[in-house]
């Protein structure tokens, strides 16, 4: 989900060499799916098989910087780390895929600056168009 979320961030670097303000809210999902990785559903081996929810009341007399926090700082900034090791690593994930099929990116790029908006069945078409062209152009080289 990360990976996929990442997409179309990756894909403005790739295509026009710079990211623009579009991909704010794939970027927000991502992290959250990251923190809850991380913080609530334990599927961090640095952390372990440990949960903490992310809605701590804050009690009077409580430290109010740390905001009903249930770890350290030192687990904090463990917390942060991983999160941020998550989101590189499908950022990376996402430029792979999207680099290695580079030409059905173009052709879906080429379709959204044509009309801004394409359904599913056509980004489907044409990848797969994308596809037949790259099988076609290496069974000419084999040949």
């Amino acid at each position: 989900m990360i990976c996929r979320a990442m997409g179309g961030r990756v894909a403005e670097k790739i295509v026009f060499g710079h990211l623009n303000s579009g991909a704010a809210n794939d970027l927000e999902q991502a992290t959250s799916i990251a923190r809850r990785m991380v913080r609530e559903w334990g599927m961090s081996e640095a952390i372990g098989p440990m949960a903490w929810s992310g809605s701590q009341q804050v009690f009077l007399g409580e430290d109010l910087m740390t905001q009903g926090r249930e770890y350290s700082d030192e687990t904090a900034k463990l917390v942060d780390s991983e999160i941020f090791r998550i989101l590189h690593e499908q950022e990376a994930r996402a430029t792979e895929v999207l680099l290695k099929y580079r030409p059905a990116l173009e052709l879906v790029a080429e379709a959204l600056l044509e009309r801004e908006t394409i359904d599913g069945a056509e980004v489907a078409q044409l990848v797969q168009a994308s596809l037949d062209h790259v099988q076609v152009t290496e069974d000419a080289h084999i040949e």
